[in-house]
């Protein structure tokens, strides 16, 4: 039953913790990227089936269980989450834009949105089966804090599921190497695969499973370019508008050297549980 969970939604509202990193912010808010997210970083149907199903292998299959879209964004896996796992999803993001749009893309009772972050997460304790986060790891002013938050809203051996570009694949997206400026907001932002499962292996998580997945980014080179044009990409957006403009002009005057075939890359999964 859902319906304790969907109280705790409706009367909580906790802020977002203000603790910051190492890592360059980005404040989704200040920007016009939420109102273009949905569109332009669509991903193929199989695709998102794809990760939905694997995502379902690891999810604990009981009538009581809630899952968190954790970091949802314009709720690009909120919905298939809810209609193929047929679970309650609260979808939660600390972009107020972002929840916007999220709600304005979605109709159906078993899902609802929540601004809130990682690090504060506007849930009770005990109160969900499951986590879900699609690259928004890399976002997180505090994996710590993070961490013990996930712990205190998951149910005794509830399980997270993290989706996720790493250090190590970042070769696979293709536009990075017309943008060196963006390859190092990248490299600051992103996780070492062995360093993200070291973190939560020392907060009482076990890990369940590890591997990459490959996802097509774009049908073809045109398509692609068209999308990197759109800049909604977080690292290109970070970067200053004349070093974004060079690339894409180098991104442009280069087009034969992508291949001329849907454009693959590699994002990597990682599942936890906890003990």
């Amino acid at each position: 039953n859902s319906a304790p969970v969907m109280a705790t939604m409706t009367r909580l509202s906790r802020s977002v913790d203000s603790q910051t990193s190492g890592k360059r912010p980005m404040h989704y808010d200040s920007t016009s990227l939420p109102e273009r997210y949905h569109s332009c970083r669509a991903l193929t149907s199989a695709d998102v089936s794809r990760w939905v199903t694997l995502v379902q292998e690891f999810v604990p299959q009981t009538a009581s269980t809630s899952l968190i879209d954790l970091g949802c964004g314009t709720g690009r896996f909120t919905v298939p989450l809810a209609e193929q796992l047929s679970v309650s999803v609260i979808g939660i993001d600390p972009s107020l834009k972002m929840v916007r749009e999220a709600a304005r893309n979605t109709s159906s009772s078993r899902i609802a949105y929540l601004r809130g972050s990682a690090e504060s997460i506007p849930l009770d304790a005990n109160s969900v089966g499951s986590i879900f986060m699609s690259n928004a790891i890399h976002h997180l002013k505090s994996l710590d804090h993070a961490l013990g938050e996930m712990l205190r809203v998951l149910q005794p051996h509830g399980v997270v599921f993290i989706r996720n570009y790493s250090l190590e694949n970042l070769k696979s997206l293709h536009y990075l190497r017309f943008f060196p400026e963006a390859m190092q907001v990248s490299r600051e932002m992103m996780w070492p695969r062995r360093r993200l499962v070291e973190n939560f292996t020392a907060k009482s998580f076990t890990e369940l499973a590890q591997g990459t997945m490959h996802q097509e980014a774009s049908p073809d080179s045109e398509s692609y370019i068209k999308k990197i044009e759109s800049r909604v990409y977080s690292d290109l957006a970070l970067i200053p508008d004349e070093a974004f403009y060079r690339g894409i002009a180098r991104m442009t005057e280069s087009c034969a050297s992508l291949p001329e075939r849907p454009i693959v890359e590699e994002v990597d999964y990682v599942v936890f549980q906890r003990c």
